[in-house]
């Protein structure tokens, strides 16, 4: 004989992340996208994605760049398939943007993208960056 009673559904599963070890750290990188190569600066970096800030008026003219919703379609319009974020010559990830904020710390660039790679780094790229001391690092999911 069948149960009458009902049960409650499972929860729905939950986005993978990836966790890492972030650094804080300014390098100028470069990010490119469906039209072109753009200047960014980084805020931090870690194994499995970036934080950073795109700094190229050829992205989001001044005007628009504290604009959310223009900003936001720009990232999508540009970066909605992919972009790979160029860290110097040698190392170049496939990454996905997986948010787009305001900063909080006062400065001119106000929106910050964060980007999860399509890989996590290997040892040696992330040692090939040995500047780079996870000293002063905190846990963090892109």
């Amino acid at each position: 004989m069948k149960s009458t009673q009902s049960q409650e559904p499972a929860p729905a599963p939950r986005a993978p992340s990836r966790f890492g070890r972030r650094v804080e750290v300014s390098l100028s990188v470069e990010v490119a996208g469906c039209s072109g190569v753009f200047r960014a600066q980084t805020v931090n970096i870690s194994r499995t994605g970036v934080l950073l800030y795109l700094e190229d008026e050829q992205f989001v003219p001044a005007a628009d760049a504290s604009n959310m919703i223009l900003y936001s379609e720009r990232v999508e319009e540009e970066f909605g398939d992919g972009l790979e974020v160029r860290l110097g010559s040698a190392l170049h990830f496939e990454a996905e943007v997986v948010r787009v904020a305001r900063r909080e710390d006062g400065r001119d660039d106000p929106m910050i993208m964060a980007c999860r790679y399509a890989r996590p780094m290997t040892d040696e790229e992330w040692d090939s960056l040995g500047f780079l001391e996870e000293v002063d690092s905190r846990a963090v999911s892109y």
